[in-house]
């Protein structure tokens, strides 16, 4: 490893140290009836643990709980692991603090202490403190116990964001078709490989080196509850034994990728695809339906160059681009769709009446709902969500041309109230119209509600 990455897991640990600390804290003073109903089952592992240092595992033990660095754990089965990991401390550093060295008196400046200023520092903190002054305390007086669990909580948290990465990269590498062998290369050298030396490197800051089939162990247990939640499940000590009993070695950077790939690829793989096995399937129907789509527009008869049909369908291809390969339809555009339309409008015009500009400017908008608006609303009916009553949001989703037809007055008056505040006025020429859509259109094709909804 790395000095770079080896500096900053010890900057890592340090402040998991110190927010574990400080939450172990306030745990025991808001969960002390909890703390206390553990001590009985902590004690049968930890016999010989003060009453303070048991009620401190106990708050550690509730923390991961709620945190959900582990899931459906015991407190018989974290008593062992602790227990374990406890064993693997140097004697001679077991129990001791860490104090910050004071600076020698002078000869001529020392004095008689008083009483109270031969106490040791508490390790209780005032509960009026304040959160930033109980995490400096905390990180003041530190048993080495409690980093080695700081590294057991962290490494669990660790093993929890592997498996989704993990399992994104599996769909991943699936959906694009790659072979068997290149994805198991691929996810052990990208995943478990850096997992099992960053979890090693993490006890070894806390000042143990602990045995490589605990880790496994521990990402095994992970593993099955993802699995599985509702399943009962051996705790991490007991799975370290049964893979000593397996597999001889356990330490060396030099037997990560065989332990990687026969502990747990060869284990674990198969369940864990069975279970994205939707997620694959879907994500590949998805994907040949947008390359269907693509081939439709490459292979649709082409508009003449310059025709009202060859702008009606650039329009279209804006539109297309930003719902279908989320482009942004921003200020460009915004600007290209308005030039197109205006220029689509006054085509009609002059296709119907010889000209451009015509008295009748009802026919622009009578143009814009045939060409525009009735074919995109039936083509993206998700667009019609902003204008409908959003008290009859269920009803719209079941069907939303269907609402749309039930309720094409009040929609259509929604629709218009918006083209007005974006600048369209009553009988408005092409330009208008054409500027208030742009307008509208890039508020809807931004609308997180349409981007979102599915019918």
């Amino acid at each position: 490893m790395n000095r770079d990455l080896q500096l900053a897991l010890t900057n890592e640990l340090t402040k998991t140290i110190g927010s574990l600390a400080a939450k172990i804290d306030v745990f025991q003073i808001t969960q002390d009836s909890f703390v206390a109903t553990l001590l009985p089952d902590l004690k049968q592992f930890l016999t010989d643990l003060s009453e303070e240092e048991l009620k401190a595992v106990a708050a550690v033990y509730g923390i991961c709980l709620t945190d959900d660095s582990l899931k459906n754990y015991t407190p018989l089965g974290f008593a062992e692991d602790v227990s374990y990991l406890r064993s693997l401390i140097p004697k001679s550093e077991e129990n001791t603090p860490e104090v910050k060295e004071e600076p020698a008196e002078e000869p001529e400046e020392k004095e008689i202490k008083r009483k109270e200023d031969l106490e040791p520092v508490p390790t209780k903190t005032d509960p009026g403190m304040s959160w930033k002054e109980r995490l400096e305390q905390a990180q003041e007086h530190q048993s080495h116990l409690i980093k080695v669990l700081a590294a057991y909580y962290q490494s669990n948290i660790d093993i929890n964001n592997f498996l989704t990465n993990f399992a994104n990269d599996l769909v991943l590498h699936h959906v694009n078709d790659r072979i068997e062998l290149a994805i198991s290369s691929i996810l052990i050298r990208e995943h478990v490989i850096p997992l099992l030396g960053r979890i090693f490197h993490l006890y070894m800051n806390a000042g143990i080196q602990l045995d490589l089939r605990f880790i496994m162990a521990q990402i095994h247990y992970s593993t099955d509850v993802l699995l599985n939640s509702k399943g009962e499940f051996r705790n991490i000590y007991n799975r370290f034994l049964g893979i000593q009993e397996i597999y001889p070695l356990g330490e060396g950077e030099d037997i990560y990728w065989d332990m990687a790939k026969y502990l747990f690829y060869d284990k674990y793989y198969e369940p864990l695809k069975q279970m994205v096995h939707p997620i694959i399937d879907e994500q590949k129907k998805e994907k040949l339906e947008s390359a269907q789509a693509v081939k439709n527009i490459m292979d649709a008869p082409k508009p003449r160059q310059g025709s009202t049909e060859s702008l009606r369908s650039n329009v279209d291809s804006l539109i297309f681009e930003t719902v279908k390969f989320g482009r942004p339809f921003e200020g460009e555009q915004r600007i290209k769709a308005q030039r197109l339309i205006e220029s689509i409008l006054k085509r009609l015009a002059l296709e119907e009446f010889g000209k451009q500009d015509i008295p009748q400017m009802e026919k622009y908008k009578e143009y814009f709902m045939r060409e525009f608006f009735e074919p995109i609303m039936k083509e993206y009916p998700q667009f019609l969500l902003p204008f409908i009553d959003s008290r009859l949001y269920r009803d719209f989703s079941e069907d939303p041309l269907g609402h749309f037809e039930k309720n094409r007055n009040y929609i259509l008056n929604q629709f218009w109230f918006k083209m007005r505040k974006l600048g369209y006025p009553p009988n408005g020429t092409p330009k208008q119209i054409a500027i208030a859509f742009a307008g509208l259109l890039q508020e809807v094709l931004n609308d997180p509600r349409v981007q979102s909804f599915e019918a």
